[in-house]
């Protein structure tokens, strides 16, 4: 694994500011092994197989915040991820796709959003609104009784965040959170064991969550 980063800071005026960076990143990976060559063969059979991949990745962020106030900041985000390719390990079925390589999956990302403060820093509101772009999603795929990984879906993730706190008195922490998110297919491939399953969301992505809660602090006079 390599990895190269570099990154810039501009003051543009007193309240707007800007940041850039950009990493690249190339991942090499190997592997080799030695499986059953299919369910169906008796006596067993083994098979053996390698493999190598490599895999070179741009990924950009930039990031402008503007002081809209002295307790008033917004911000926009663009940013570039990815998530690693790698190989098929075990597919005891169909032996021909084992150490069979898949590439990586990537994201955009786009956010905007605002931090604000009040009464004296006592309370404070974040509010976020972002847009996910993924490709090339690693995904499990059915052939022939094996189950293997490989890019075939694309999707889109789309949410609104809310959260804020106040210390009314002292000793009193309050907050609260509520989080909004749309999760969903743009493209999957009809082998995919999620389209074969009849998914039109991406799995464990809540629509709604909600948090509120507060905690109280006692100090012992003692150590007042």
């Amino acid at each position: 694994l390599t990895r190269l980063f570099g990154a810039a800071h501009l003051n543009f005026t007193d309240r707007l500011k800007g940041s850039a960076g950009l990493r690249w990143t190339k991942d090499e990976k190997t592997i080799a092994g030695t499986i059953q060559d299919g369910l169906a063969a008796y006596p067993p059979a083994l098979t053996s197989r390698s493999n190598a991949g490599e895999w070179k990745v741009w990924t950009p962020k930039f990031n402008l915040q503007y002081e809209a106030g002295d307790d008033v900041m917004i911000y926009g985000t663009i940013a570039r991820g990815y998530r690693a390719g790698g190989f098929v390990a075990l597919s005891i079925a169909e032996p021909s796709i084992f150490t069979k390589a898949y590439d990586p999956e990537s994201a955009w990302s786009y956010e905007a959003g605002a931090k604000i403060e009040a009464f004296d820093r006592r309370a404070r509101l974040n509010l976020a609104a972002y847009v996910q772009q993924l490709k090339d999603l690693q995904q499990n795929v059915f052939s022939n009784g094996s189950i293997l990984t490989q890019n075939a879906a694309e999707a889109r993730i789309a949410g609104l965040e809310v959260e804020a706190a106040a210390t009314p008195v002292r000793g009193l922490d309050l907050f609260a959170s509520l989080a909004l998110t749309d999760a969903e297919y743009e493209k999957l491939d009809p082998s995919t064991a999620a389209a074969q399953a009849g998914a039109q969301t991406l799995p464990l992505v809540s629509k709604v969550q909600a948090q509120v809660g507060g905690s109280w602090r006692i100090e012992p006079e003692v150590l007042k």
